[in-house]
C-alpha cells in the first residue's frame, strides 16, 4: 500500500511543485454535489431477512486544477472529501478525504478522437464503527470516444484496493466497465454503464435472531468465506447477532441514468444500479442489491 501511495503522490508531484504564480486561477474549478440515496440491500445479504434496507444523504465537494502539458495533454490534481450520513444504520456514517491525479491525452483535435486518460486515487474513509475504516486505493485506465454528434463511448479498466482496520474489510478487486452517453436533447442526457468485477467481495448475516434461536442455513455462506469477524456496526444499530464475511466473488453492475443541465455549471443526476454478486466457490452463494440515487450537482 505505501508503495501506491508513493505512485500516487509521483502522480500529483509536477502539480503540487508548481509555483502559487505559475498557476492559472481559470484552471481552477470547484464541484460540490448532494444526493439522497435508497439501498434495498445494504448489508449485501443472500437471504432476505438479512437484507438492510436503508437511506442515505450525501455531501461531496471537490476542487481541482488542470495544468497543460501540451495541445494533446493535461494533467489534473484534485482533492476532495465526502459526507454520509444514513437513516437506519448510522453506525456506518461515513468522512472521507482524498487526492486524486489524472492524466489525459488526446492524440488529435479530430471530432471522433479518442481521449484517453489514467487516474489513481487514495482517499481515507472513516467510519463510524471503526472496524470498517479504510485506506482505499483505485487505478483506472478508460478510452472515451465520439461515435456520433449524440453517442460517446468509453471502455476502461480499474483496480482497486481496500485496506481496512477490520479483516473482512480488506478488499482487492479488478473490474472493466463499458459506458455510453447518449444526447437527447439541449438539456438533457441519457447514460448506461456495464461492469464485470472479479475480487472481494464482502457480506453480512445474522447468525442468531432477535429472540435468540441460531441460525443454522448461513453454515454453506461460512463455507466460502475467506474471512469471518462480528459485524459491529449492525450488532449496534439492530437486535440479533450479526457476522460478516469475505468471498471471492464475480460481480455484474448495470447503471441506468439521466442527466438534466440547467445551466452549464449545474444539472441534476438520476441513476439506478442493478449488481448481482456470485461466489466463485459455491454459485448458489449470492445476493442481488439496488440502488437509487438523485443528486444535484453545482460547478463554480
Amino acid at each position: 500500500m505505501k508503495g501506491c501511495i508513493r505512485s500516487l503522490f509521483a502522480v500529483l508531484l509536477p502539480v503540487i511543485a508548481v509555483p502559487a504564480g505559475a498557476i492559472d486561477v481559470e484552471n481552477i474549478n470547484v464541484d460540490v454535489d448532494a444526493s439522497a440515496v435508497w439501498d434495498n440491500n445494504q448489508s449485501q445479504a443472500q437471504f432476505e431477512r438479512d437484507q438492510v434496507e436503508d437511506t442515505s444523504l450525501l455531501v461531496g465537494a471537490r476542487v481541482g486544477y488542470g495544468m497543460p502539458l501540451s495541445r494533446q495533454s493535461l494533467l489534473n490534481m484534485s482533492v476532495f472529501s465526502e459526507l454520509e450520513a444514513f437513516d437506519l444504520i448510522d453506525t456506518l456514517n461515513r468522512t472521507t478525504f482524498g487526492l486524486k491525479g489524472a492524466y489525459r491525452w488526446q492524440p488529435s483535435s479530430a471530432f471522433t478522437a479518442p481521449i484517453v486518460e489514467f487516474n489513481m486515487s487514495w482517499q481515507d474513509d472513516n467510519i463510524k464503527e471503526s472496524a470498517r475504516d479504510s485506506g482505499v486505493l483505485i487505478s483506472q485506465l478508460f478510452v472515451t470516444r465520439r461515435i456520433t454528434d449524440r453517442v460517446t463511448g468509453t471502455a476502461g479498466l480499474q483496480y482497486r484496493q481496500r485496506d481496512s482496520a477490520g479483516s473482512v474489510w480488506d478488499l482487492e478487486d479488478a473490474r472493466i466497465f463499458l459506458n455510453a452517453d447518449y444526447v437527447v436533447g439541449k438539456h438533457l442526457a441519457a447514460y448506461f454503464t456495464y461492469s464485470y468485477i472479479e475480487g472481494d467481495a464482502s457480506s453480512s448475516a445474522q447468525r442468531e435472531y432477535c429472540n435468540g434461536v441460531s441460525a443454522t442455513d448461513i453454515l454453506p455462506l461460512i463455507n466460502v468465506k475467506t474471512a469471518v469477524e462480528e459485524d459491529n456496526a449492525y450488532n449496534n444499530a439492530l437486535c440479533g447477532e450479526w457476522v460478516a464475511y469475505r468471498l471471492d466473488a464475480t460481480s455484474n453492475t448495470f447503471t441506468l441514468g439521466a442527466n438534466y443541465a440547467f445551466s452549464h455549471s449545474m444539472s441534476a443526476d438520476v441513476s439506478v444500479l442493478s449488481a448481482n454478486v456470485t461466489a466463485k466457490e459455491d454459485s448458489s452463494v449470492s445476493y442481488d442489491r439496488q440502488l437509487i440515487r438523485l443528486s444535484l450537482l453545482k460547478r463554480f
